[in-house]
């Protein structure tokens, strides 16, 4: 059972795929983030919500340290951490 919209397609991208990286992700699957927008989610927390999801699930899948920080470097994935007061 999927946690969030996408989340099959986003692990069968990082198992699958030969050169991984988020924003190759974004790029193939654009159609699947945009529907993954909800009422409670604002459009500026979407990029926030799926670099979230890419690097959750890229260390649930890759046991190799290094391959998760080859991973969020590739593209500089970050997540931006929530204000105070939100």
């Amino acid at each position: 059972m999927n946690s969030y919209p996408g989340q099959d397609t986003l692990i069968s991208y990082l198992k699958k795929q030969n050169n991984k990286s988020y924003r190759g992700f974004l790029i193939l699957h654009k159609n699947i983030v945009v529907a993954s927008v909800t009422s409670d989610l604002k459009w500026n927390d979407l990029d926030n919500a799926w670099a979230g999801n890419y690097i959750r699930e890229a260390e649930k899948i890759f046991v190799d340290q290094q391959v998760i920080n080859t991973l969020k470097e590739k593209d500089g994935v970050t997540l931006k951490t929530s204000r105070t007061g939100d």
